[in-house]
Formats: structure tokens, sequence, C-alpha cells
């Protein structure tokens, strides 16, 4: 697994699928520093944006890093 830089729509290849909206758009993992820490989050494509949990509430992030499968050579 490997941290990609991405932002807004930007889904690159590989990108590790973590589920889906209630209309079926595929959601995706992704992180951002958020006071001092890394926080995991949902990216949704469709709103070009990773959401992080805290405080209760989405926060939305326009750049992220995703979570990616590592493509290793055979």
């Amino acid at each position: 697994m490997i941290w990609i830089q991405s932002s807004g729509a930007q889904i690159p290849t590989g990108a590790v699928q973590a589920g889906v909206t209630t209309d079926g758009e595929p959601l995706f993992i992704g992180r951002h520093e958020h006071e001092g820490s890394y926080v995991l989050g949902k990216i949704q494509p469709s709103h070009e944006v990773l959401y992080v949990p805290f405080g209760g509430e989405e926060v939305p992030y326009r750049d992220f890093e995703i979570l990616c499968l590592k493509h290793m050579p055979l």
C-alpha cells in the first residue's frame, strides 16, 4: 500500500475503494493532517473532497493523500 498525493476528483489507478454512497458512488480511503495529526476519512469524487470526521462533523479538504495498491512487478 502507498499514499499518493491527489486533489478534487482525481482518483489514481489502484485507489482503495472503501464503500459506496446510497446512490452507488464509490468512496475511497484518504488522509489529511488536521490539528497536528493525520486523520483518515472518505473521498467522495463527486464532491471533489476528502471528508475527515472531527468534533462531530465532517471537515472537507480539497487536497489530500489517497491510499493505493502499490504495483509490484512480477
